[in-house]
């Protein structure tokens, strides 16, 4: 069975995380009852939450406000270019 280098779980059942971002353990198929029981237990599998976010006029840039599980907010923009088929993060954080 093919696993990712730096997860314990097979391939196919973190992908499923990555490629369905709304859903949750409970929601991988065939991941054993007793894993789900573990990840509940000692896991959350969110800890962050977007409180905002603010697309640009021309629509190649997008402002993200990100709230960490510490409670600092994080804010990030999200630059596409359509012209070179790339994108890049640049994040900004500071105290509260």
């Amino acid at each position: 069975m093919n696993r990712c280098p730096t997860s314990p779980l097979p391939a196919s059942h973190s992908n499923h995380l990555i490629r369905h971002p709304g859903s949750s353990w409970h929601d991988v198929p065939d991941l054993p009852k007793a894993a789900v029981a573990a990840l509940d237990a000692g896991f959350a599998l969110h800890t962050t939450r977007l409180l905002g976010a603010q697309r640009s006029c021309d629509g190649e840039t997008t402002k993200l406000l990100v709230q960490l599980q510490d409670g600092l907010q994080v804010e990030a923009v999200v630059m596409e270019y359509d012209n070179t088929g790339g994108w890049g993060v640049e994040s900004f954080w500071g105290t509260r």
